[in-house]
C-alpha cells in the first residue's frame, strides 16, 4: 500500500470518528442535548444532525441514492399509523431525521469501521468521566471552574464539557449522558464489541468495566455479567462462570427488590419510592402489550401516557407514570403500532446478523442488546437508530466478522 493511500485511509478514519463523536455528543441521549431543556442546545442538536448528514451526503465518493428508500417507507408507516390511530403529530420527524443520518453514515462507513471508531469514542468518554468522577468525590472544589446548570426538573448539575456531575448523586457516573442507565448501554455495547474481538484491547476492557461499576446501574451490572459469562462459555473457560453466575444473581436480586433512590431523585417523579420495584419493571413490558392488543396500530405518545397509569393501576395496584415505561420495543409497539415496530425490529435483527457469523455470538448479542433496550427507552436514541440503519444499509464492505473471535 502506497504512502498516499495510507494517508487517505487515516484522513477518512479521522473524519469518520469525528462525525460519529459529534452525532453521539449532540444526541438526545446526552444531558446537555436531551434533558437540559435549553432552546439553544436543542437548536444546535438539529443543526449538527442535519449538518453532519449533509456533509456525508455530498462528500466524495457520493452516497448511493437508494439510502432514501427505507426513510420514505418509514415515513409512510408513521403516517399510516398516525392516521389510523387518530393521532397526527410531527414529533416523529426527529426519528425520521435520525434514521436518515444513520443510513447516510452506515452507507459511507462499514460496520468494521464503526466498531473501531465507536470503541475509541467510548474509551475517551469513559476515561474523561472517570477523572471527573473521582475528582468530584475527593476534591470537588477543583471542579468549581465549570458552570452549574439545571435540568428540566430543576436538579442542579455541573457541566464539565465531556461529563456531568450531580451534587445529589455524587456516587453515580453519568458521563455526558442524561442518566447512568443510558451511559451503561453505551459502555456495555462497547464492552461486547471489544470482548469478542480477536484483537481485544485489555486496557480498554478494564476501562469499560471500571466505568460501568461507577454508573451504579443494576441493569448495567446484569448485562455486564451476561457478557462476561457468555465470553467464558464461548472461550470454554467454564470455571469463570462460577464467578460470574453469583454476580448475576446478586445483581438481579438488587435490581428486582431494591428501590432505585438515585433514579427517583434525578427524575423527581416518585412520591413514596418504588420506581425500581419489580412491578414497574414488569409494567414496562406487560402494560404496553395490553395497550397494543386494544390498539394494534398504536395510540400515540399522549394517549399512551394517559393509559399507562390507568392500566398499571388496575394490574399492579399502583398508577405508574408513563415516562417510567423503559422497554423500548414494547413501548414502540404501543405508541406507534405493529407496522412501525416491525420495521425497527426487523432492521435491528438484520444488524445483529450482519455483525457476526457465529450463531452463538448472534444470540448472545441479541440478548445483551434486548436487555439494554428493556432497561432504557432508546426510541429517540442516536445509537439505537444507528444500529437500525446498519440493518437497513446496502453497504457490504465490512462487518464485525473481520475481527470476530473464531474458536476451532
Amino acid at each position: 500500500m502506497s504512502l498516499l493511500s495510507r494517508i487517505n485511509i487515516l484522513k477518512n478514519t479521522s473524519v469518520g470518528e469525528i462525525l460519529l463523536f459529534l452525532l453521539i455528543y449532540t444526541s438526545e441521549d446526552t444531558m446537555l442535548f436531551g434533558t437540559f431543556g435549553s432552546p439553544i442546545y436543542n437548536a444546535l442538536k438539529y443543526l449538527v444532525l442535519v449538518g453532519v448528514s449533509c456533509y456525508m451526503l455530498y462528500s466524495i465518493p457520493p452516497v448511493k441514492k437508494d439510502v432514501f428508500a427505507p426513510v420514505l417507507l418509514l415515513l409512510g408507516l408513521f403516517v399510516i399509523s398516525a392516521m389510523m390511530s387518530g393521532w397526527l403529530k410531527f414529533g416523529f420527524i426527529y426519528n425520521i431525521i435520525l434514521i436518515l443520518a444513520g443510513l447516510i453514515y452506515a452507507n459511507r462507513y462499514s460496520l468494521s469501521f464503526f466498531r473501531i471508531a465507536y470503541c475509541r469514542i467510548i474509551e475517551f468518554l469513559s476515561v474523561y468521566s472517570l477523572i471527573i468522577y473521582f475528582v468530584n468525590l475527593f476534591i470537588p472544589s477543583l471542579l468549581s471552574i465549570f458552570p452549574l446548570e439545571y435540568n428540566v426538573v430543576g436538579n442542579e448539575f455541573r457541566n464539565t464539557i465531556f461529563s456531568v456531575t450531580f451534587s445529589s448523586l455524587p456516587f453515580r457516573n453519568f458521563g455526558i449522558f442524561r442518566e447512568p442507565g443510558v451511559f451503561m448501554v453505551y459502555i456495555n455495547i462497547a464492552l461486547f464489541l471489544e470482548w469478542f474481538s480477536k484483537e481485544s484491547n485489555l486496557k480498554r476492557i478494564f476501562i469499560y468495566v471500571l466505568t460501568l461499576l461507577t454508573t451504579v446501574s443494576t441493569g448495567g451490572f446484569i448485562i455486564g455479567a451476561v457478557i462476561y459469562a457468555g465470553g467464558a462459555i464461548y472461550r470454554r473457560q467454564t470455571k469463570n462462570i462460577l464467578v460470574a453466575l453469583p454476580l448475576i444473581i446478586l445483581a438481579y436480586y438488587i435490581a428486582m427488590e431494591g428501590d432505585n433512590i438515585y433514579s427517583s431523585l434525578l427524575l423527581d417523579k416518585v412520591a413514596d419510592g418504588g420506581t425500581g420495584t419489580t412491578e414497574v419493571r414488569l409494567a414496562s413490558i406487560y402494560v404496553p402489550l395490553q395497550i397494543f392488543m386494544n390498539s394494534p396500530l398504536g395510540v400515540g405518545p399522549d394517549v399512551f401516557n394517559q393509559l399507562f397509569p390507568i392500566y398499571s393501576g388496575k394490574l399492579y395496584g399502583e398508577m405508574f407514570d408513563g415516562d417510567l415505561a423503559t422497554a423500548t420495543f414494547f413501548k414502540q409497539l404501543a405508541v406507534n403500532g405493529i407496522l412501525v415496530c416491525a420495521f425497527y425490529f426487523i432492521a435491528f435483527v438484520r444488524f445483529i446478523r450482519r455483525g457476526y457469523s457465529s450463531t452463538y455470538l448472534r444470540i448472545l448479542f441479541f440478548v445483551v442488546l434486548f436487555l439494554a433496550l428493556i432497561n432504557e427507552d432508546m426510541r429517540a436514541s442516536l445509537l439505537f437508530n444507528l444500529m437500525v440503519a446498519y440493518g437497513l444499509s446496502t453497504n457490504r464492505k465490512g462487518n464485525f466478522v473481520k475481527n470476530e473471535i473464531v474458536l476451532g
